[in-house]
């Protein structure tokens, strides 16, 4: 399971993936180039459908979406530009969020808490693991808004 935090300027994920009672360690976000801009890209759900969706959005002729492949399984797709975090749903229509501090997954009620009492996307997600037994491993933190708009520091 997955558990993904946004402050306004970073955006930080769990490590952890499990394939049946074993668990591993994997990122959960991803730098991408989107009509030229530097993003990142998320998600929580289905792995498969969010990749499917990152193939959709990353392509030139955004015409034909793939509604038929992407509605067996929930999944959130997360796109964080230099103007802030997008959601999507299985639609080629995102919901606005902004710079505005939300979380998603498993963990995000214990993640929001975090949120709501002043701590960055980083502790955020370091209270969901500590909280929940749907995440875990490390802290991977993304950010546009710093250096040369591509950093990740593994907390």
């Amino acid at each position: 399971m997955t558990v993904i935090a946004w402050d306004g300027e970073v955006l930080a994920t769990d490590t952890q993936c499990t394939l049946g009672n074993a668990k591993y360690q994997s990122p959960k976000a991803w730098y991408e180039s989107v009509g030229g801009q530097a993003c990142i890209i998320s998600g929580v759900g289905t792995l498969k459908n969010i990749h499917r969706h990152k193939e959709w959005l990353v392509r030139d002729d955004k015409s034909d979406f793939p509604y038929g492949a992407l509605e067996n399984h929930y999944y959130q797709f997360i796109l964080v530009t230099k103007e802030g975090l997008l959601r999507y749903e299985g639609t080629p229509y995102p919901i606005v969020h902004g710079v505005n501090a939300c979380a998603f997954g498993e963990a995000s009620d214990f993640a929001y808490g975090a949120l709501a009492m002043g701590a960055t996307a980083i502790e955020a997600v370091k209270v969901a693991i500590q909280y929940s037994h749907q995440c875990g491993g490390n802290v991977e933190s993304y950010s546009l808004l710093k250096g040369d708009g591509h950093e990740k520091k593994e907390n």
